[in-house]
């Protein structure tokens, strides 16, 4: 049982650092696009969908 347990927290704390380097991607991203453009962007996918 001891095992299992520590497997599965090695395993939740691969899973969180990966979601913090997700988030951070995508502040990156965001943070270089002009977010003026989001809204426009939005319509256009929409439209072409």
């Amino acid at each position: 049982m001891e095992y299992r347990a520590e497997e599965t927290i090695a395993q939740a704390n691969a899973w969180c650092s990966m979601t913090r380097n997700i988030e951070k991607l995508v502040a990156e991203v965001k943070s270089k696009l002009n977010l003026r453009n989001w809204p426009s962007l939005n319509e256009s996918i929409a439209t072409n969908i």
